[in-house]
Order: C-alpha cells, then sequence, then structure tokens
C-alpha cells in the first residue's frame, strides 16, 4: 500500500547523505524516548540540540516515538548552497487494523524542514516544523 516494506533510497540523495539522514533521524528519535539530547552530539550541531531541548523536555510528541515499520520517512532536497543543504522530512504513518472492520493511523503525519552544513562531512543545524504540510 506504502511501500513500508525494504528501504530504498530516496531519490535526489546521495547514499552518503541518505545514510547520515537515517543515522541523525534515528537519534532524533531516540532523544524524544529518552528524554535528552546526548545522543544528538554526532549528528546535530550544539545549537540546534539545544534548541529542541525544551521541546523534547516540555512538549514531546508521541509521533515520534514509534517504529520504523507503522512510519514511511521521505527525505527531498528543497534548496542546496555551497554551505548547507534544507531538506524536507515528510513522515506518513500507515494504518493499523484495531479489528475486523476498523483501522486506524497511528498518529498524524507531519514535515520538517532540515537544515544541514555540509562543510565537514554533515550536521543538522536546524529544524522546522512545516504546519499545515500535509
Amino acid at each position: 500500500m506504502f511501500g513500508f516494506g525494504k528501504k530504498k533510497q530516496d531519490e535526489g540523495l546521495s547514499s552518503n547523505l541518505q545514510k547520515f539522514l537515517e543515522e541523525a533521524d534515528k537519534c532524533y528519535v531516540s532523544a524524544f524516548q529518552i528524554r535528552s539530547i546526548a545522543v544528538l552530539k554526532n549528528h546535530f550541531s550544539r545549537e540546534c540540540a539545544l534548541a529542541m531541548l525544551s521541546w523534547i523536555n516540555a512538549e514531546a510528541s508521541s509521533r515520534l516515538l514509534l517504529h520504523d515499520k507503522v512510519r514511511k520517512t521521505e527525505w527531498v532536497i528543497q534548496s542546496e548552497d555551497n554551505v548547507s543543504l534544507k531538506i524536507l522530512k515528510s513522515c506518513v504513518y500507515r494504518e493499523v487494523r484495531l479489528t475486523m472492520s476498523k483501522t486506524m493511523k497511528m498518529s498524524d503525519d507531519y514535515q520538517e524542514i532540515w537544515t544541514v552544513d555540509k562543510t565537514n562531512g554533515y550536521m543538522v543545524t536546524s529544524i522546522q516544523t512545516v504546519e499545515g504540510g500535509f
């Protein structure tokens, strides 16, 4: 239905960037699960991690706690310059069967814009939620 099986590379992304984004996203989800920014240090700038700290501690969203098998994440480069990339992250949740006749999405679909510095490898420098993305 949504292709929630085997992961495939998103169009327009190098394999190194794809791998970085997937690893960074796992750290991002983990930070919400454990309510700590310590896991972000290798993939997120200090400023970005500190900016997320109040959201993680006060407003942590359950949408980020769900397993990869119930959500499909796609990455699309929105813009690029010599220093950074702006990448649209789209998360779509599949419906889970509750009973023989009822299904329900595990969470609301959402979109974010990730700014990734590419001067020395990759580093996420900011994340912005896209309001009304879907």
